[in-house]
């Protein structure tokens, strides 16, 4: 029976090689955990993280739910490209939302890159749709 080396580079597994030279390639999931974002944090998380999707959304809105589902499936490919998700909840917080113009507009996603607002996205969005305008904003 052939040994197998696992190759790991940042924690993701991405190939292996048996002691016969034979390679083989995966990838695992990099799950990332949220940044949970409010009033209060809202301008430093904003300035400090470079690829940032901020999600508005309402414990109530089913739509929301739906989004996040979406944006929970694709977030883990984005890892090590350093886009970051963010949940800002209108149960909690409203001020920024409402200076954004997304307070009565729900679910909304807003993309900012280097602290700047680069994109909104207001209703629901098929991954397919987020990972397309993912790619046009960052170029990941």
């Amino acid at each position: 029976m052939e040994k197998k080396t696992k190759i790991i580079i940042a924690g993701v597994g991405i190939g292996a090689v048996t002691t016969a030279g034979i390679g083989y390639y995966f990838m695992t999931k990099v799950v990332t955990k949220p940044i949970t974002i409010g009033d209060i944090n809202f301008k430093q998380v904003v300035a400090t993280t470079g690829k940032l999707i901020v999600e508005f959304s309402r414990q109530d809105c089913e739509w929301c739910h739906k989004l996040a589902s979406e944006i929970d499936a694709i977030k883990g490919n984005y890892a090590l490209s350093g886009v970051r998700f963010a949940n800002y909840s209108l149960d909690t917080d409203k001020t920024e939302a409402a200076s954004l113009g997304v307070g009565s507009k729900l679910p909304a996603m807003v993309f900012y890159k280097d602290g700047k607002k680069v994109q909104t996205l207001i209703g629901y969005q098929t991954r397919d749709v987020l990972q397309s305008e993912i790619k046009k904003v960052y170029g990941v």
